[in-house]
Order: C-alpha cells, then sequence, then structure tokens
C-alpha cells in the first residue's frame, strides 16, 4: 500500500514559500562540464495575530548528493522542491541513472498530490551518472491538467525562478557552448544583475561545476571574486554608454 507522505516531516520552515517570484537559478551546459548557479537568498515571512512580518536570510538552494553525483538546484515552492530533490537523491540508484525522466516525475508526482497548496515547484538536475546530464523537473499544466510533475532533458541552458526577470537576456544573447571556467563568468552576471532588477527577493551567488572531477561547490573565495568581476562589468558597460562621471 503506498505511504502517504507527510511534508512535515521535513524541516524547513512553513513560511518558506515564494509568495513573489524570488529565486534565480541557471544551468549552462558546456563543452568539458555543466554550470549551475544560484542566488541565495530565502525569505520568511514570521505571523503573530493579524501582524505579519517579512525577513530574509542567505542559505544555499542547491542540494548535493553525499558521493557528489547529482546537485539538484531548488526554486518556487522551497518546501516542496527540497522534499522533491531530497526523494530524488535518495530513492534514484545505478540503472535508475540510465533513463531517469520517469522514475523522477513519478517522485515529484507523489509530492505534488501530498501538497495540498504548496504544489509549484522547479529542479534542475545535474547528474554524472552514467554521464554528465542536465533535467529539468517541475510542476506543470499539461493537456489541460494542472499540478502534474514533468520532467525533460536539457542539451544546452535552463532557467529557475523568476525566469521573468529581464537578466536572463544574458543567456539568450550570449550562451554558446563554451567552456565551464568561460560559462561560470555569464551565469554569475546573470545571477548578478537579476538582483538589481529584484533586489528584494534576489541575492547572493553560488556556483556548482559539474565536470570530468564530478560534482563541487564553487569556493566562497572564488565565487566572490566571480561576483565582485560582474559587478565590474556591469559598471563598465554602463560608462560604455554614458561615459565615465
Amino acid at each position: 500500500m503506498q505511504k502517504t507522505l507527510d511534508l512535515s516531516t521535513y524541516q524547513y520552515s512553513p513560511f518558506a514559500e515564494e509568495e513573489f517570484p524570488m529565486t534565480m537559478q541557471v544551468a549552462m551546459v558546456g563543452m568539458d562540464g555543466i554550470v549551475l548557479a544560484s542566488d541565495t537568498k530565502w525569505q520568511s515571512t514570521l505571523t503573530r495575530g493579524n501582524l505579519r512580518s517579512r525577513h530574509t536570510s542567505g542559505s544555499s538552494k542547491i542540494a548535493i548528493s553525499d558521493e557528489l553525483s547529482v546537485a539538484i538546484a531548488c526554486a518556487q515552492n522551497m518546501e516542496t522542491a527540497y522534499a522533491i530533490a531530497d526523494a530524488v537523491i535518495a530513492e534514484l540508484s545505478g540503472s535508475d541513472w540510465d533513463f531517469p525522466i520517469n522514475p523522477m516525475e513519478q517522485i515529484g508526482q507523489r509530492f505534488l498530490d501530498a501538497s495540498g497548496e504548496r504544489n509549484s515547484f522547479q529542479c534542475l538536475v545535474v547528474t554524472a551518472r552514467p554521464s554528465l546530464r542536465l533535467f529539468q523537473l517541475e510542476s506543470a499544466c499539461v493537456n489541460g491538467v494542472p499540478n502534474k510533475a514533468m520532467c525533460h532533458e536539457i542539451k544546452n541552458k535552463a532557467i529557475n525562478g523568476d525566469n521573468a526577470n529581464a537578466a536572463v537576456f544574458w543567456a539568450e544573447r550570449y550562451y554558446k557552448m563554451k567552456s565551464v571556467q568561460a560559462l561560470m563568468r555569464l551565469a554569475a552576471q546573470l545571477i548578478v544583475d537579476s538582483a538589481k532588477l529584484n533586489s528584494g527577493f534576489i541575492g547572493g551567488l553560488e556556483i556548482v561545476i559539474c565536470d570530468g572531477g564530478g560534482i563541487r561547490r564553487l569556493p566562497d573565495d572564488l565565487t566572490t571574486a566571480l561576483e565582485l568581476e560582474a559587478e565590474k562589468r556591469g559598471k563598465a558597460i554602463e560608462e560604455l554608454f554614458f561615459g565615465r562621471p
């Protein structure tokens, strides 16, 4: 008998929902690997009687398996997205990763059916098994039926979260099948500039690199350097239009 899922067992704030478009994430497939980048700003809402207050904090939005073979970026309803990411990492093994689309859709649907109103999620899934591949798993309306889990393999690039943010221009205009080293700079520019356009709900930067060496987070010092470089690049572009002050 199918066990009833209880999302309350997942230790995430019940207010960690994207009431407004917040997360910005991008995945880019390169010649020698895949870049997965995300902002790190979380929003929580506290309710006391008739009073509500909202505050933000900084934390990772990318889950990585213990054996460093799977990385999943989570967006939209973070409770549901993280629960699905945890289940994908825990339940898929061995030959499942040869053809992972159906197993991931089944896991996603299981959680959607149990999630009540918290039924909107996106996950960018990078796997190194049996080879480097990128998938987008998300809730969608399929043939007029809402709240269906849908997964497809991505061959070039994909966006999670605030995909109406004008900063996606960077990926649309400049993405090419380049090295991971080059794509890290492009991904950082997109995330940094998305915060300029939606600063209340997007901020910070984290990058995960997936290549022949496996899956690993970019160290904080290198991430900060890319963030500062993106800030300077944006300023330089402004000066091209308007000159130096």
